[in-house]
């Protein structure tokens, strides 16, 4: 439970600062904030794989805005 706790609050944190990063679409704060929502609760429906496609994205993306 304590990993579980640590791993909300990270997102949550995470999700702060991207939406206070001006490179960043405001959308995907709110993805990154529920993928814990996703991962955990909706893990048998396939939550994990909506996760995966956020943190996808969140790599393009800090990739493509590190080449600029």
């Amino acid at each position: 439970m304590p990993a579980n706790l640590a791993w909300l609050v990270g997102s949550i944190l995470l999700a702060v600062a991207t939406w206070r990063a001006p490179t960043l679409p405001r959308w995907l704060s709110i993805g990154i904030a529920l993928v814990w929502v996703t991962s955990i609760i909706l893990s048998q429906l396939g939550g994990n794989l909506v996760a995966g496609v956020i943190w996808g994205v969140l790599g393009v993306l800090l990739t493509r805005s590190g080449r600029s």
